[in-house]
């Protein structure tokens, strides 16, 4: 939508200026050097109008939207949009100082990235008006995997804040005309373009709303409608197979070949992800060996289905990619146990549960070296926030303990029931 937006001023004759605004964190930068890149034009940050420390007096901060130079960017680019060149200088906070000018060749689009650039006093230049939010959980983590450690307290009691008051101050966000959220990846971008942005016309609650009860409802139809299943069957592995390979390509493949890999956040290591990698290579294979494994830690992708990945708000953050990698780990202990005959094993079960806490043990060393947060050690996920600061051995204790109450409530669930499957029924004592 962003694109036909912009083709469509194009065609009109117009110049188009975009404004590219949002939260610390949120992708602006990202999304930004993407357009600039796609459409060869000059890309401006507010972050190069850095406020001096000489202008950066109490009355100034008061002020919403005071917190960077705006009479120097009006000055340096918006008076001059109509010359062939655009002359920009960086502030440079660290020595506070202005760095050498960086001359930027005009055309017909230019693009105004950061927090403030829809400030009332630049509302007038822009053509197009794009906002883009996050959660405050993913902010932090964003922030701090960016920033480090020692400047997350100065973003979060100094910046954030004066952040926010400018947002509240001028209705930002309700200003824009594309408002989007993380709802899709970079590299989700890059492969599916425009079409993704479709989505952030969509409610993310009400996608999630939906999302949960489709999940009902497959579970209903495992049991209900075995026959279709049965006749199926070759269909529905192909296309599970295909659903979660792609999933997994675009999670790490593309972060990889777009260059944007990180060793402290890019790596698979997380609970669902061993899952997903483990189905993957069962619906290639469906190899009976890893039954036990896909319906016990499979029995964790109801976790998500339950809570986004931490606090309600979260849900403007799920990416399809999330999406369907839940749904499917959801529902496979239900296929199992009604179409491919599965009885749990509890003697699995503990295997797991030791397996489990293993790994959340071994990665906290391996956290603390890299600096990265695998397995949600640090944000821990839903517990961080009902129990904030907790100590990462409380957490996954907790952790560990409350997939115990999942997976014995399934073995339990499942060995008291009498499962009739396609051809004979299964009863377990």
């Amino acid at each position: 939508m962003i694109n036909k937006e912009i083709e469509k001023q194009l065609k009109e004759n117009k110049r188009v200026i975009i404004a590219i605004d949002g939260p610390s964190g949120s992708g602006k930068s990202t999304l930004g050097k993407q357009l600039s890149e796609q459409y060869n034009c000059p890309l401006i940050r507010i972050d190069d109008y850095f406020l001096p420390s000489t202008m950066k007096t109490k009355e100034r901060l008061n002020i919403p939207g005071g917190n960077f130079d705006i009479e120097r960017l009006i000055q340096e680019v918006f008076n001059n949009m109509n010359s062939d060149v655009i002359v920009s200088r960086k502030f440079d906070c660290k020595i506070q100082k202005l760095l050498e000018p960086t001359k930027m060749k005009m055309n017909n689009i230019m693009i105004v990235e950061g927090v403030y650039s829809m400030h009332p006093k630049l509302e007038q230049f822009y053509t197009i008006k794009l906002f883009i939010n996050v959660s405050k959980e993913e902010q932090i983590t964003r922030i701090r995997n960016r920033n480090g450690e020692e400047m997350l307290d100065k973003w979060i009691n100094e910046w954030i804040p004066l952040e926010n008051k400018y947002f509240k101050h001028f209705s930002i966000e309700k200003k824009a005309d594309f408002n989007l959220t993380l709802w899709y990846n970079n590299f989700a971008r890059k492969v599916w373009g425009d079409w993704m942005l479709y989505f952030d016309f969509i409610n993310p609650y009400f996608v999630y709303a939906i999302f949960v009860l489709f999940t009902a409802f497959s579970i209903y139809a495992i049991f209900t409608y075995k026959e279709w299943f049965r006749k199926n069957r070759n269909l529905l592995f192909i296309s599970v197979a295909i659903l979660l390979t792609w999933t997994q390509f675009a999670r790490y493949i593309v972060v990889y070949l777009n260059g944007d890999f990180v060793i402290t956040e890019s790596l698979p290591f997380f609970m669902c992800r061993i899952s997903v990698v483990v189905y993957v290579y069962y619906a290639y294979t469906r190899d009976k060996r890893v039954h036990s494994f896909l319906f016990y830690w499979g029995a964790l992708g109801i976790a998500g289905v339950l809570y986004p990945n931490g606090p309600i708000s979260n849900i403007e953050n799920l990416t399809e990619t999330f999406f369907i990698d839940h749904y499917l780990l959801t529902i496979i202990p239900f296929y199992l146990v009604a179409h491919e005959g599965y009885k749990p094993v509890k003697k699995d079960m503990y295997g797991i549960l030791l397996l489990m806490t293993f790994i959340l043990s071994i990665f906290v060393p391996i956290n603390y070296l890299l600096g990265s947060d695998y397995f949600y050690l640090s944000d821990q996920s839903i517990f961080g926030v009902l129990v904030p600061n907790a100590p990462v051995w409380l957490f996954i204790l907790v952790h560990v303990g409350a997939s115990y109450i999942f997976f014995n409530f399934y073995n339990m669930w499942f060995s008291q029931k009498k499962i009739e499957s396609n051809e004979q029924v299964v009863a377990w004592e």
